[in-house]
């Protein structure tokens, strides 16, 4: 299971605000490899 970690932060107001935040215990998997598609589309022109 995920360790939370609670952070505070002020906004540009003053206002204290709270939030709880979980880290990712792994590295993200890359993303897929982008592909054009081409032809003759009627949206392409």
């Amino acid at each position: 299971m995920r360790e939370q970690q609670d952070h505070t932060f002020s906004t540009h107001d003053g206002v204290e605000l709270f939030y709880r935040h979980w880290p990712a215990t792994a590295p993200c998997r890359p993303a897929p490899a982008h592909r054009e598609v081409l032809g003759d589309l009627p949206y392409a022109r």
